[in-house]
C-alpha cells in the first residue's frame, strides 16, 4: 500500500514544491511527468501480481531487481558524467548542504516520530528508511521522460548528488550499527526477561540488516 501510495502522491506533492518554483527558465512538465509516473507503474503492477501468486518467486526477483537497478543506475550517471563533463561546474555549496541534510533530516524525523507513538525498535527503523530513502531510480526515469535532453544536465544534477549522499551516509549508518552490536551490546540473562521483552528483541535481531537493506532501497 506504502508503495502504491507515493506513486499517486508524488505528483501531488511535486505540484506543491514545484508551483514556487517555476518562472520563464523553468517550467515543469507535469503531464509528461504524471505518463511517465503511469509508465514505470507497470512493473509495480508486475511485482504486486507475482508477490500475490508466487510468493517464493517474490523474493528472488527482488534480489535481481535490486542488482539490476544499481547497474542501470550506475551506467546511467557514468553516461552523464560522459555527455555533460562540466554538471558539476558553479555548483552551489547549499545544494552540497541539502543533499547531506535531506536524508539526515528525514531518517531523524521518522525514528523520531515513531519513538514518540511508541513503535518497536525495528519499527522504527523501518519508518525511518521510509522516510529518510527516496528512491532515486525512479526520480531519473521520470526526468529523463519528462524533460527534452538540453535541460537533463540540470534536472538530473539534484538525484545524481543525492544518490551518493544517500549511498555514504546508509554505510556509515550501516557500520556503526554493526559496531555497536558487536562491542557495545551486552548479553542478558533469558530467565529474567518476560516472554514480550524476548520476543522484541529477537525480532531486533531478525531485523539487525535492516540499514544494509537500506542501501539497496536506494536502487530500486
Amino acid at each position: 500500500m506504502s508503495t502504491v501510495a507515493a506513486l499517486v502522491m508524488m505528483p501531488f506533492n511535486v505540484w506543491i514544491y514545484g508551483t514556487s518554483l517555476e518562472n520563464e527558465s523553468i517550467v515543469i512538465p507535469y503531464k509528461k511527468m504524471a505518463l511517465s509516473l503511469a509508465f514505470l507503474t507497470a512493473p509495480v503492477a508486475f511485482g504486486m501480481i507475482v508477490l500475490w501468486k508466487f510468493p517464493k518467486v517474490a523474493p528472488i526477483l527482488t534480489k535481481i531487481g535490486s542488482f539490476a537497478g544499481f547497474a542501470i543506475i550506475i551506467v546511467c550517471e557514468t553516461l552523464e558524467v560522459l555527455i555533460f563533463p562540466d554538471i558539476f561546474d558553479d555548483v552551489p555549496f547549499k545544494l552540497y548542504a541539502a543533499e547531506i541534510l535531506l536524508p539526515l533530516l528525514g531518517l531523524t524525523l521518522g525514528y523520531g516520530l515513531a519513538t514518540i507513538f511508541r513503535l518497536k525498535k525495528c519499527e522504527r527503523r523501518t519508518v525511518a528508511i521510509e522516510c529518510g530513502i527516496q528512491n532515486v531510480g525512479t526520480a531519473l526515469a521520470i526526468v529523463s521522460l519528462s524533460y527534452p535532453f538540453h535541460q537533463l544536465r540540470k534536472v538530473w544534477l539534484f538525484p545524481f548528488l543525492y544518490a551518493f549522499s544517500m549511498l555514504g551516509i546508509c554505510i556509515v549508518i550501516s557500520g556503526l550499527y554493526q559496531l555497536h552490536k558487536r562491542y557495545i551490546g551486552h548479553k542478558f540473562d533469558v530467565s529474567q526477561v518476560t516472554k514480550h521483552e524476548l520476543n522484541e528483541r529477537e525480532s531486533n535481531l531478525q531485523n539487525s540488516k535492516y540499514y544494509s537493506f537500506a542501501i539497496s532501497q536506494i536502487f530500486q
